[in-house]
C-alpha cells in the first residue's frame, strides 16, 4: 500500500511538473513578440527634365516639329500637311517639342485626313 502510495505521489509530482512546464512554456511564447515588417516606401518615378530650347519645323513636307533642326522624312505627300503650314511648332507644357493644338489646325486636319 505505501509503494501504491509513493507512486501514486511521484505521478502527482511529474504530472504537476510536466503541466508547470507546458505552461510556462505557452507563457514564454506568448510573450515573444515577432516585429511586423517596416513598410518599405517606394519613391515616385524620377520626373522627367522639362527640356528648353528652340523647337525646328522639319521633315520633306514640314510636317515634323522636334527639337532637332535637320529632322529629316521620307517625301510623300498627304492633304493634312498644308494644316501645319499655318501652325506654331513650339515646346508644350511637358517639354517637348510639337504642334500646338488650335481649333484652326483642328478643324484643317479633321477635314485633310485621308482615310
Amino acid at each position: 500500500m505505501k509503494i501504491l502510495l509513493y507512486a501514486l505521489v511521484i505521478l502527482a509530482v511529474l504530472g504537476l511538473g510536466f503541466w508547470l512546464f507546458l505552461g510556462a512554456e505557452k507563457t514564454e511564447e506568448a510573450q515573444v513578440v515577432t516585429p511586423s515588417p517596416e513598410p518599405t516606401l517606394t519613391p515616385p518615378p524620377p520626373t522627367p527634365p522639362v527640356s528648353t530650347g528652340d523647337c525646328y519645323v522639319g521633315g520633306c513636307s514640314g510636317q515634323i516639329c522636334s527639337e532637332e533642326p535637320d529632322a529629316v522624312s521620307t517625301c510623300e505627300y498627304r492633304e493634312e500637311y498644308a494644316c501645319y503650314k499655318s501652325a506654331r511648332c513650339e515646346r508644350q507644357a511637358d517639354g517637348v517639342c510639337g504642334w500646338t493644338t488650335t481649333p484652326e489646325l483642328l478643324a484643317c486636319l479633321s477635314a485633310n485626313v485621308e482615310n
